[in-house]
């Protein structure tokens, strides 16, 4: 009797600890609908895509934190603003994100030092200025200012290129969930080898970095240049077509 009643504490007690940590998603009020439809993209998705992405930033903001840098503070707008253009990345997912948990907004690029050592063991002590980063699959570092580009038709997205490296976890240049890993590693590297060796017209060249870098700067060409990225790429375009469900071009 003991023992089944302690295995039944024990159960009452992990149902309560799950309800806890459910978060409390909140409704997005008018405003940050009216928000949300600023995305550059917005009127290319679905009606069922739309309120699918209202769902997910619900969800974004309600287990991520944002936290103003350097004296910048980050207001309802910003923060509809960063998880909108996140979430276009996972509404086929059924939690946007599940392992971030916070997102730093600097009033500018922001300067870091390198501590991984080159291939001779040294670690260089300059700083390095960057307008985003991804960290350990639970934090990304913006630019609030780069970030803006989005929005202004040029093909730069921060937010995009370091929400593309969450999905990345593993960080190879292939995003988690990926229907057949064989032909994304096909067209992603005949892509990638065709971008170090001839350049791209939408492709940023920042992406012969590495694979994972690669396939960062592919998912800013969909959301900001699709019918470039369909015309010249239309192997890449298709890849993230199926993947990600946004048809922009």
């Amino acid at each position: 009797m003991t023992i089944l009643w302690w295995l039944l504490l024990a159960a009452a007690g992990g149902y309560a600890w799950t309800q806890l940590r459910r978060p409390r998603v909140q409704p997005l009020s008018e405003t940050d609908r009216q928000c949300l439809a600023r995305l550059p993209c917005y009127g290319r998705l679905t009606h069922e895509q739309q309120q699918r992405l209202r769902q997910q930033v619900g969800m974004f903001l309600a287990t991520s934190s944002f936290y103003g840098c350097n004296g910048l503070e980050v207001d309802r707008d910003m923060a509809i603003s960063i998880a909108g253009m996140a979430c276009l990345l996972s509404l086929r997912d059924a939690r946007p994100y599940p392992w971030l948990r916070s997102v730093l907004v600097y009033p500018d690029a922001f300067e870091v030092r390198d501590q991984q050592p080159d291939e001779l063991g040294l670690v260089n002590e300059t700083p390095e200025s960057r307008i985003g980063e991804s960290w350990d699959g639970q934090r990304i570092v913006l630019s609030w200012p780069d970030a803006q580009l989005a929005w202004r038709g040029v093909n730069s997205n921060v937010i995009a290129h370091e929400c593309a490296h969450q999905l990345d976890s593993r960080g190879v240049g292939c995003p988690d969930g990926v229907a057949s890993h064989r032909e994304w590693a096909r067209v992603m590297r005949q892509a990638y080898t065709e971008l170090c060796d001839k350049g791209s017209a939408v492709i940023n060249r920042y992406g012969c970095t590495s694979p994972a870098e690669f396939f960062a700067v592919a998912v800013e060409a969909y959301l900001q240049d699709a019918k470039a990225l369909a015309h010249f790429h239309p192997e890449v375009y298709a890849l993230l077509f199926a993947h990600f469900q946004l048809e922009l071009a």
